[in-house]
């Protein structure tokens, strides 16, 4: 076991790249807890857009680095170009596995590196490499490392099934025959909105584009304004760049953000989300939308000018198996970190 300083064991990469066509880009919300969704662009391409990354990389945000923003890859990004607000880490191979330092970085030394982030000034948390670079480590050798990875890789398969049972469960819901029957959503829904009770919160920055399943929540009062409490089983639903086509279903009790319309869903929860996890009602929300920067839809809109098809066959309770899968991801999750910090001295 020997110690070392995070900058002596891994490198910040700074390479820069013009893509080939197409070109995709990738930025802080386009990663969450080791999943990488690059953005098809057709348009220009933001100047923010300049690094590149290859398989076995660790992408980091640099902003509010305790919100799962993350990933390490396993394959080259081609034709990628990454955000300059992601840390594009490279590991010095005869010291550590790509894997391991995926492990220190996000299970063990995650809460130093979201201290580094608050204690720094500006107008939200963020850290640099110079900064986390001075973080001390202990090491064991890479023997040693591939025994413990070799441990944590089996929670790792069960939480891989459970996501496989949570994407067989959308696929069928998504291509469930529809009826000639049509409901306003405003009929569907009962509005939550409540004082705020300091608990965790969320946030679009960690919904999933057309996933139920939230696979995290941020700390609490990280948005000290515009904050509402929600009860376990509300829907949420992004009202901000609908392109994005992100919404929601609490497993637990939180703190929403202002920006996300939340709902009891009384009825037709299956119809609901057969919509939601197609494409054609997002064409909708984005017509509707008022703005260039930043499209947002007015829940008027929303409630009031959209009617979905109605499925014929309702799962009933569906949002409960749901809550089901989000539940045990979570606890996984929250197994593995621990038995984490308990095998990485």
């Amino acid at each position: 076991m020997a110690i070392y300083k995070l900058g002596e064991i891994c490198f910040s990469v700074s390479e820069t790249s013009k893509a080939e066509l197409p070109i995709y880009t990738l930025n802080t919300s386009d990663l969450l807890r080791n999943e990488v969704n690059p953005v098809f662009e057709n348009e220009k391409i933001l100047g923010q857009f300049k690094k590149t990354a290859k398989k076995s990389d660790i992408l980091f945000s640099e902003i509010r680095p305790g919100n799962g923003r993350w990933a390490l890859l396993n394959e080259d990004l081609k034709n990628c170009l990454i955000s300059t607000k992601i840390l594009v880490l490279r590991c010095i191979s005869k010291i550590i596995l790509p894997k391991f330092l995926y492990l220190l970085i996000t299970c063990k030394i995650n809460k130093e590196i979201v201290k580094i982030a608050e204690n720094r000034s500006g107008t939200f948390p963020q850290i640099t490499f110079t900064e986390i670079s001075r973080i001390e480590l202990e090491v064991p050798s890479l023997e040693e490392q591939q025994n413990i990875i070799d441990i944590i890789e089996p929670i790792e398969k069960i939480e891989r099934l459970i996501l496989e049972i949570n994407e067989k469960l959308i696929s069928l819901i998504k291509n469930m025959r529809e009826k000639n029957d049509f409901e306003l959503i405003n009929n569907l829904v009962v509005k939550e909105k409540n004082a705020k009770k300091n608990i965790n919160q969320i946030s679009a920055k960690i919904l999933k584009k057309q996933n139920p399943v939230i696979s995290g929540f941020e700390q609490p009062n990280t948005y000290k304004t515009n904050s509402f409490y929600a009860p376990q089983g509300t829907f949420l639903f992004c009202s901000i760049r609908t392109y994005q086509k992100k919404f929601g279903i609490m497993p637990y009790e939180a703190d929403y953000n202002g920006t996300l319309f939340a709902y009891k869903v009384i009825k037709n929860q299956t119809s609901l989300l057969h919509s939601l996890l197609n494409n054609k009602i997002w064409l909708d929300f984005d017509s509707l939308s008022k703005g260039t920067k930043m499209p947002v839809l007015s829940e008027e809109d929303f409630l009031k000018k959209i009617k979905i098809p109605l499925v014929e066959f309702e799962i009933k309770n569906i949002f409960d198996f749901f809550i089901k899968i989000n539940r045990t991801l979570l606890k996984i999750e929250y197994l593995k970190n621990n038995l984490i910090k308990i095998l990485i001295k």
